[in-house]
C-alpha cells in the first residue's frame, strides 16, 4: 500500500501540472522534494536488507568455519559493529531527507543477489542529501571487504586441505563434515531458487515502476517545454518593444542630427573655398615665374643657336681651306722653295718702297698696332709669321672647346626646358583639377544654400503663421474682456487643472525617460561585451595574420638567401675566372707597354725630322696666306700714307731675313719638346690605365671573397631557424587563444541547452542500468553454480585423500609433521605482498634444504614448483584485487563530482528561473507603462481637437460680431451733441475699463508665461480702444454709443457663456 501510495500523489501533482497552464517554482520544486523523499525511503530500507544478508552470509561462513574446527578472529565483533553503524546511518539518511516512515513491502521484494543495482540507484537517486550517500559508501565497501575475506578464507582453508596441512584431525572428522556439506549444499539450492524467485519479482517491480515513471517524465518535459515557450514568446515581445524604441530615438536624433550635418557642410563648404582661393593664386604666380623663366631660356636658345651655327659655318670653312691646301701641298710640293724666294722678293720689294716713302719708325708703330689689334702681327715678317702659326693652332683648340662647352649648355637647356614643360602639363593638370573641384566646391555650395534659403522660409512662415495665430487669439481675448467680465475664479480652476496634467504628463514622461535610459544602459553593456569580445577576436585575428606574414617573411628570406648563396656561387666562380683572364690581360698589357715604349723611342727619334718637315710646309702655306692679306693690307696703308711719307734709303733688308730665319729654328726647337712632352704624358696615362685596372680587379677580389665568407656563415641560418620556432610558438599561442574565445562562445550558447542535456542524459543512464542489471543477475547464477561444482570437487578430492591418508603407515607421519612445518614456514611468505622477499626465499639454498626433508626429492620438487604456483596466482589476484579497488574507488569519486555537477545544474535552472521572472515582472510594468503613455496621447488628442473645435467656434463668432460692428458703423448718425457731464462720465468709464484691461493684461502675461506678442497685441488694442474714445468724442455720439451697448450686450454675455468652459 506504501509503494502505490507515491504514485498516486505524484499522478496527482502531473495532472494538477498538467491542469494549470502557468506554474509557479514554489509548487515544482514541492514535487521534486516528495519524489526525491519517496525514493530514498524506499532505496533506505533496500540498503538496509542487503547489509542484512551480507552480515548473514558472512556469520554462517564463520559457524562452517569453527564447526569444521579452523578459528575465526573477527566473527565475534563483526556484526555487533555493523549493525550500530548501520542503524546510525539510516538515521542519519531519516534527518536529512525528512521522512519517518518506512516502505512495507521493502523487506519482502528484495533479495541479497540484488542490493548491489539498488544501491546503486540509492546514490544516483539522491542529489541533495550528499552525506547520505557516502555513509552507504562507507556500507557497502565495508560489507563487500568482509565477504571477500570471508572467502579467500576459505579457499586459503582448502588449499590447506588439499596440501594435507591437518591430516589428523580431518581422518577422524571427515564423514561429519561430509554429511555437513551435503546438508549445507541441499540449503543453498533451496537459497538459489529462493533468490530466484525473489529476482523475477524484483524485475517486475522495477520495471512498473519504470513505466509509471516515464510517464511522469514526458508530462514534466512537456511542462517544461510550454514554460520554455512562454519565456520565448515574452522575449519576442520585449524584442519587438525595445526597437520601437529605438526607431523612436532615432528618428527624434535623426532630425537633431541632419540640422547640424547642414551646418557643418556649409562651414566645410566655405573653407574649402577659401583654401581653394589661396591654392589657385599660388599656383597663378608659379606660373608667371615659369612663363618668365620659359620666355629667357627660349631667348636664349636663340642666342645659343645663333652662335652655333656662325662656329659650324667657321668650322666648315676651315675645314675646307684645310683640303684645299693639302691638295696645293701635293701638287707643289717640288715648288715650295721658289714660292719662298718669290715671296721673300716680293717682300723686300714691298719693304723698300715703304722705305723710299721716308717714315720707316711711324710705318714700324703701325705695324704693331695691326699685328696688336689681328691675331700677333710684328713689325717683322718673321714674327708675323710666327704669330700666325701660333693663332691658328690656339684658334681651332679654343674653338673646339667653346664646340664642347656650348654643346653642353645646349644639352643643359634642352633638358631644362623639358622639365620647364612637364612641369607647366603638371600645373595645368592641376589647374584643371582644382577649377573642377572649385566648380564642384560652388555648386555645393548653391545647392546648400538654396536648401537653407528654404529652410529657413519655411521657418519664417510657420513663425508668420504662429505669430498671426497668437495675435488673433490676443485680439478675441482683448475684445471680449474688455466687453464682459471675465470670471477669475473659473480661469484659475482651469489653470489649476491644465497645471495638474501638465504636472502629471511630465512625471510620466520623466519615468519613460528613467526607463529608456535603463535600457539603453542595459544595451550599451551588452554592446560593449559584444565589442570586447570582437574587439579580442580581431587581436588575435591580427596576431595571427601578423605571424603568418611574418612566417611567410621568414620563408621568403630562406628563399632568397638561398639563391643569393647559389648567385654568390656562381658570382665566385666568375670572379675567378675573371681574375684569371684580368691576370692575363695585365701580362699582355705590360708587354705592349714595353713594345710601346720602345716604339716611341724608335719612332721620335726617326719621324722628328719628318715632322718637322711636315709642320714646316703648314707654317709656310699659312703664312703666305696672311702675307696675301698684310701685303694687300700695306698696299692700302701705302696708298693712303703716300702724300704723307717721305722717301728713304733701304738697307735693312738683310736683317729682316736673318730675322726670319732665327724664328724659323726657335719653331723648331719648340716643336721638338711639344712632341717629347705629349710622348711621356701618353706613356703615364697608359701606365695609370694599366694600375687602376690592375686595383679594380684586386677590390674585385677582395669583395668576392668578403662575400663567400659571409656567405659560409652559419650564424644567419641559426638565427632564422630560431626566429621561425618562436613565431611558430606565437603562432601556437594565437591558435590557443583562438580556441579559448571559441570555447567561451561556445559555452555561452551551449548554457540554454545544458537543462536538456541533463535530462537527456538521466534517460539514457537509467536506460543503461537495466541491461546492467541483467547481466549481474546472470554473472551472480553463473558464480553460483561454479561455487557448487567447486565445493563439490572439493569434497570429492577430500574423500579421497582421507582414504589414502588412513593407508599411509605411521612411520611418516613424523616426515610430514616436518614438511608441514616447513610448508607453515613458508606459507606466510608465498601469500605476502613483498615480491621481491618471496623470489629471495625461494632461491637455490633453500630449495636445497626443503628438499633434503623429503625422503623422495621428486615429491618435494613438485610441491615446491606448486608453491611457486600459488604465489604466482596469489600475486596476480592481489595485483587485480587492488586494480579494481582502485577502479571502484574512481567511479565513486566520478559519481560524486556527477552528483555534484548535477547539484550545480540545478542551482543554475533555479537561477535561471528567478532571472526569468525578474523580466516577466519587468515586462509587465512596461507593459502597464506603455499602455498608461497610449491613453496619456489619446487624452491629449482629444483635447486638442476639442481646442481646434473651440477655436473655430470663436473665429466664426468674432467674424459675426465684426459684421455686427460694421453694421452699427454705418446705423450710427455722423453729428449727435453730447453734454459736458456725459462725456465726463464717459471718460472716468474709459479710464476705469483701461484699468481693468491692465489688469487682465498682467494676469494673462502670468499665465500665458509672458510672451511678447501678447502684450505688443494688447497695447495696439488699447491705442485703437483710445483712438475710437477720441473719435467719438469729437463727433459728440454718445447717445448713440449707449444705445449700441445695450444692443451688443447679450450678444458678448451669450458668447462668454459659451467660452466659460475653456
Amino acid at each position: 500500500m506504501a509503494s502505490l501510495e507515491p504514485s498516486n500523489e505524484l499522478s496527482r501533482c502531473n495532472s494538477f501540472i498538467s491542469s494549470r497552464s502557468v506554474i509557479s517554482d514554489t509548487e515544482i520544486e514541492s514535487c521534486c522534494h516528495l519524489y526525491a523523499a519517496q525514493t530514498n525511503s524506499r532505496l533506505l530500507h533496500v540498503l538496509s536488507d542487503l547489509v542484512k544478508a551480507f552480515l548473514d552470509t558472512e556469520h554462517d561462513i564463520q559457524k562452517s568455519l569453527e564447526n569444521m574446527g579452523f578459528p575465526c578472529h573477527e566473527s565475534s565483533c563483526s556484526r555487533e559493529e555493523i549493525l550500530p553503524s548501520l542503524e546510525d546511518a539510516i538515521e542519519r539518511l531519516s534527518h536529512a531527507d525528512g521522512v519517518n516512515e518506512l516502505c512495507e513491502d521493502g523487506p519482502e521484494c528484495i533479495s541479497p543477489s540484488t542490493t548491489f543495482y539498488s544501491s546503486l540507484t540509492v546514490t544516483s537517486g539522491i542529489v541533495n542529501s550528499v552525506s547520505a550517500g557516502n555513509a552507504e559508501d562507507d556500507i557497502l565497501l565495508g560489507a563487500s571487504r568482509r565477504l571477500r575475506s570471508a572467502v579467500s578464507r576459505i579457499l586459503h582453508l582448502l588449499q590447506e586441505l588439499a596440501t594435507h596441512q591437518f591430516p589428523d584431525k580431518f581422518i577422524s572428522s571427515s564423514d561429519d563434515v561430509i554429511r555437513v556439506k551435503n546438508s549445507e549444499t541441499e540449503d543453498l539450492k533451496v537459497q538459489l531458487e529462493s533468490s530466484s524467485k525473489q529476482i523475477l519479482s524484483y524485475q517486475k517491480f522495477i520495471e512498473q515502476q519504470a513505466k509509471e515513471r516515464e510517464f511522469e517524465r514526458d508530462e514534466f518535459n512537456i511542462a517544461l517545454q510550454k514554460i520554455e515557450e512562454k519565456f520565448k514568446e515574452k522575449e519576442r515581445k520585449e524584442s519587438k518593444l525595445r526597437t520601437e524604441l529605438e526607431a523612436y530615438e532615432s528618428q527624434l536624433t535623426s532630425l537633431a542630427d541632419d540640422k547640424k550635418e547642414l551646418e557643418q557642410k556649409l562651414r566645410d563648404v566655405s573653407l574649402q573655398l577659401k583654401k581653394s582661393s589661396e591654392i589657385t593664386e599660388e599656383y597663378k604666380q608659379v606660373i608667371q615665374q615659369m612663363e618668365k623663366e620659359n620666355e629667357e631660356f627660349t631667348r636664349n636658345e636663340r642666342v645659343l643657336k645663333k652662335k652655333v651655327n656662325e662656329l659650324e659655318e667657321a668650322i666648315h670653312l676651315q675645314a675646307s681651306l684645310n683640303e684645299e691646301m693639302q691638295k696645293e701641298h701635293l701638287n707643289n710640293s717640288n715648288s715650295l722653295a721658289s714660292a719662298v724666294i718669290e715671296s721673300i722678293n716680293l717682300r723686300t720689294s714691298q719693304l723698300q718702297r715703304t722705305l723710299n716713302m721716308g717714315e720707316i719708325i711711324d710705318l714700324s708703330g703701325l705695324s704693331v698696332s695691326l699685328l696688336s689689334s689681328k691675331p700677333d702681327v710684328n713689325y717683322n715678317t718673321s714674327n708675323a709669321e710666327d704669330s700666325s702659326t701660333e693663332c691658328s693652332y690656339a684658334d681651332v683648340n679654343i674653338l673646339d672647346d667653346k664646340m664642347r662647352l656650348l654643346n653642353t649648355c645646349i644639352d643643359k637647356l634642352v633638358a631644362q626646358n623639358v622639365k620647364l614643360r612637364s612641369d607647366l602639363e603638371y600645373v595645368n593638370s592641376n589647374n584643371k583639377n582644382l577649377d573642377d573641384k572649385f566648380n564642384k566646391l560652388l555648386e555645393e555650395k548653391s545647392r546648400l544654400e538654396n536648401e537653407l534659403r528654404e529652410v529657413k522660409r519655411e521657418e519664417e512662415i510657420i513663425q508668420e503663421e504662429l505669430n498671426n495665430k497668437r495675435l488673433q487669439l490676443s485680439a478675441l481675448k482683448s475684445r471680449v474682456e474688455g466687453n464682459v467680465a471675465w470670471d477669475v475664479s473659473q480661469l484659475k480652476q482651469t489653470n489649476e487643472e491644465l497645471k495638474r496634467n501638465l504636472a502629471k504628463e511630465e512625471s510620466k514622461c520623466e519615468t519613460l525617460k528613467q526607463q529608456i535610459a535603463q535600457l539603453t544602459v542595459v544595451n550599451e553593456e551588452r554592446d560593449l561585451k559584444i565589442k570586447q569580445l570582437t574587439d579580442e577576436i580581431r587581436a588575435v585575428s591580427a596576431a595571427v595574420a601578423s605571424v603568418k606574414n611574418n612566417f611567410i617573411k621568414v620563408e621568403m628570406e630562406k628563399i632568397r638567401l638561398a639563391k643569393a648563396e647559389s648567385d654568390l656561387l656562381k658570382e665566385k666562380e666568375a670572379f675567378m675566372k675573371q681574375e684569371t683572364v684580368f691576370r692575363n690581360e695585365i701580362d699582355t698589357l705590360h708587354q705592349e707597354r714595353d713594345e710601346l715604349t720602345h716604339k716611341l723611342s724608335n719612332t721620335v727619334k726617326n719621324d722628328n725630322q719628318e715632322v718637322l718637315s711636315k709642320l714646316l710646309r703648314k707654317v709656310i702655306r699659312d703664312k703666305n696666306e696672311e702675307i696675301k692679306c698684310l701685303s694687300q693690307q700695306l698696299r692700302s696703308i701705302e696708298d693712303k700714307l703716300s702724300p704723307l711719307c717721305p722717301k728713304s734709303n733701304g738697307g735693312d733688308v738683310l736683317s729682316l731675313v736673318e730675322e726670319l730665319l732665327h724664328n724659323v729654328f726657335d719653331l723648331k726647337t719648340k716643336l721638338k719638346g711639344d712632341f717629347e712632352a705629349k710622348a711621356c704624358v701618353t706613356v703615364r696615362t697608359i701606365e695609370a690605365a694599366v694600375n687602376t685596372e690592375n686595383s679594380s680587379c684586386v677590390q674585385r677580389a677582395s669583395k668576392a671573397t668578403n662575400t663567400i665568407v659571409q656567405c659560409e656563415d652559419e650564424r644567419r641560418v641559426t638565427i632564422l631557424k630560431c626566429e621561425k620556432e618562436s613565431l611558430e610558438e606565437e603562432l601556437r599561442l594565437c591558435k590557443q587563444r583562438l580556441n579559448d574565445l571559441c570555447s567561451k562562445f561556445k559555452l555561452c550558447d551551449e548554457e540554454n541547452s545544458a537543462l536538456k542535456q541533463a535530462i537527456i542524459t538521466l534517460r539514457e543512464k537509467e536506460i543503461a542500468y537495466r541491461p546492467d542489471q541483467r547481466e549481474s543477475y546472470s554473472d551472480t547464477e553463473a558464480d553460483v553454480e561454479m561455487a557448487e561444482n567447486n565445493l563439490q570437487d572439493a569434497l570429492e578430492t577430500l574423500h579421497n585423500n582421507s582414504q589414502e591418508l588412513l593407508i599411509l603407515s605411521e612411520s611418516r607421519k613424523k616426515q610430514k609433521e616436518a614438511i608441514l612445518r616447513q610448508l607453515i614456514e613458508t606459507l606466510p611468505f608465498v601469500v605476502s605482498e613483498d615480491r621481491n622477499n618471496t623470489q629471495c626465499i625461494l632461491h637455490d639454498e633453500w630449495r636445497l634444504q626443503f628438499l633434503d626433508s623429503f625422503p623422495q626429492k621428486e615429491i618435494g620438487a613438485l610441491l615446491f614448483e606448486k608453491l611457486k604456483q600459488i604465489n604466482a596466482v596469489y600475486f596476480e589476484c592481489n595485483t587485480k584485487m587492488k586494480y579494481y579497488c582502485r577502479e571502484y574507488e574512481a567511479v565513486a569519486n566520478k559519481l560524486v563530482t556527477v552528483e555534484k555537477e548535477l547539484a550545480n545544474v540545478q542551482q543554475d535552472v533555479v537561477r535561471y528561473q528567478k532571472d526569468c521572472e525578474k523580466m516577466k515582472e519587468k515586462v509587465k510594468h512596461f507593459e502597464q507603462k506603455m499602455k498608461d503613455t497610449e491613453n496619456v496621447k489619446s487624452e491629449l488628442e482629444e483635447r486638442v481637437e476639442t481646442y481646434r473645435t473651440s477655436y473655430k467656434v470663436a473665429k466664426e463668432e468674432t467674424n459675426k460680431l465684426e459684421k455686427q460692428i460694421r453694421e452699427l458703423e454705418r446705423s450710427i448718425p455722423k453729428k449727435v451733441t453730447l453734454d459736458q457731464n456725459d462725456i465726463y462720465l464717459k471718460l472716468r468709464r474709459c479710464l476705469s475699463h483701461k484699468k481693468s484691461l491692465i489688469f487682465q493684461k498682467k494676469y494673462l502675461l502670468n499665465v500665458l508665461g509672458g510672451f511678447q506678442l501678447t502684450e505688443k497685441a494688447t497695447l495696439a488694442l488699447l491705442a485703437n480702444l483710445n483712438i475710437s474714445m477720441l473719435h467719438h468724442l469729437n463727433r459728440n455720439a454718445a447717445t448713440g454709443a449707449d444705445q449700441h451697448l445695450t444692443q451688443v450686450s447679450p450678444v458678448f454675455a451669450a458668447h462668454v457663456q459659451k467660452q466659460t468652459p475653456l
